[in-house]
């Protein structure tokens, strides 16, 4: 790749909020993260920085810490910038060309947060307030062969859900995690290509719940899928939950739609950032179930146009890493 096409890419990654990519294009520049703003009418944060790269995102009890790497920073605090939900946010340089931003969360049971890398000059962290109501009742995800399916993540709705399959673009390992979608390439930069058979939900510290009564089939360890659990729904359809970080239930278990099967806590098998991977299993092929997500009459239209974006986003993205694979 010379020079033109490498500044062709960047500004290609860029478009699509991959800064953190910036390391594979090579530059040997610290970031700067300048400030944190918060935003109220659709609650989350605006973090405004350029050159960094995320790093790591814990969630740990009432409080969420972020690590950006090749990054400086002055230290700084804000008090209640989300009122009832977020009390504090602080910043402060951790190491050399590393700093370190801590989110204090008002009632962590009911708030969750995803971090989105939204361009190169910021990253958004949203803070979403999970719904009210039991979530094995009221959060179907989508409906084949007569079952409904409850979302497989606990005080997820379907929004949340979308945000963080289809709308999310790996930060850490573009070319190693691959894309989340059904159907992108695995594999391929060690020579073994492969399709991707299931969605990946990037969660971290989250329970990972049946999304519909069944029985236990598997519940064991692999090399590439760690933990893992598959649960035969009905005679037709059976789910995979992949990338576990421990288990609740063992082969032959009955489980109720709803019930926590097992949790999510760091990444996984060959997984390289935290994640679920979720698998729809009809008549034995493993299907997209995003096919029949978008077959829900009742999928709003501002959540059919945010599917269309992100899908052509994840086409252009697939374009950017196969150019990083070769």
């Amino acid at each position: 790749m010379d020079a033109a096409d490498a500044g062709r890419l960047w500004r290609r990654i860029a478009c699509l909020g991959l800064g953190s990519l910036l390391l594979h294009v090579g530059t040997t520049l610290a970031g700067q993260l300048h400030s944190v703003l918060p935003i109220t009418e659709k609650p989350g944060l605006f973090i405004i920085q350029n050159g960094c790269v995320l790093e790591e995102m814990v969630h740990i009890n009432d409080e969420v810490r972020i690590r950006l790497s090749n990054c400086t920073a002055q230290p700084g605090t804000i008090d209640n910038p989300i009122a009832g939900r977020v009390s504090r946010v602080g910043w402060q340089q951790s190491a050399t060309h590393q700093v370190e931003l801590r989110i204090a969360l008002v009632g962590p049971e009911c708030i969750t947060t995803k971090l989105v890398d939204e361009n190169q000059d910021h990253f958004l962290v949203s803070i979403y307030r999970c719904g009210g109501g039991d979530p094995a009742t009221t959060l179907n995800l989508l409906s084949v062969h007569g079952l409904a399916l409850a979302i497989p993540v606990q005080g997820m709705n379907l929004e949340m859900f979308i945000d963080q399959s289809l709308g999310y673009v790996p930060t850490k390992d573009l070319v190693r995690d691959g894309l989340p979608n059904f159907g992108s390439m695995r594999g391929d930069w060690q020579g073994r290509p492969r399709l991707h058979q299931g969605i990946d939900i990037y969660v971290d510290s989250a329970n990972v719940m049946a999304a519909a009564d069944g029985t236990v089939t598997q519940a064991m360890t692999g090399r590439y899928s760690g933990r893992h659990v598959k649960i035969r729904h009905s005679a037709t359809v059976s789910t995979v939950y992949a990338h576990l970080k421990r288990t609740l239930v063992r082969k032959g278990d009955q489980v109720s739609r709803g019930q926590v099967i097992a949790t999510i806590d760091g990444p996984t098998g060959n997984a390289i950032e935290s994640q679920l991977h979720f698998e729809l299993q009809v008549n034995g092929k493993k299907v997209d179930p995003y096919h029949y997500i978008k077959q829900n009459p009742a999928l709003p239209i501002e959540l059919q146009e945010k599917i269309r974006r992100y899908e052509q986003k994840l086409i252009e993205a697939a374009e950017i890493r196969a150019q990083l694979v070769r």
